[in-house]
């Protein structure tokens, strides 16, 4: 789905988010900024309190990141009850920092190819607001 029309940026991130829900078969996914204040999501979203724990996750895999003496973290996996899992993973786009947060069942096939696909479409929809106000 090409991402650059007149929708608004809201609606444009919106249809970001449900198309990689489908395809990856994810539950629910967030969009939240590097304080976990939520900006777009798709699917249902379980409790409001992900997006807010989510800076802190992040911060304990990078902790346990340095500990164990590897050189840096792709995502944090956090299982949750009924095998759940939510994937959490930070990424920095036109130099703002942002969350994506996912809800699934098992981890997506090819999960750096769908999170980098992910940070491509967003970067697309916020270049066409960049490009109106220049």
């Amino acid at each position: 789905m090409e991402y650059k029309s007149l929708l608004r940026l809201d609606k444009r991130l919106k249809a970001i988010l449900c198309d990689a829900r489908k395809l990856n078969q994810l539950h629910s996914i967030l969009l939240a900024d590097e304080n976990g204040l939520p900006i777009s999501h798709s699917g249902e979203i379980k409790g409001d309190g992900i997006a807010a724990i989510a800076p802190e996750l992040i911060r304990v895999g990078e902790k346990a990141t340095k500990l164990g003496s590897y050189g840096s973290m792709s995502c944090v996996i956090v299982m949750l009850e009924n095998s759940h899992l939510m994937i959490i993973k930070t990424m920095t786009i036109h130099t703002q920092k942002f969350m994506i947060v996912m809800d699934a069942s098992l981890a997506p096939k090819g999960l750096a190819k769908m999170l980098t696909l992910l940070k491509e479409n967003i970067s697309k929809a916020i270049q066409v607001d960049k490009d109106k106000e220049g």
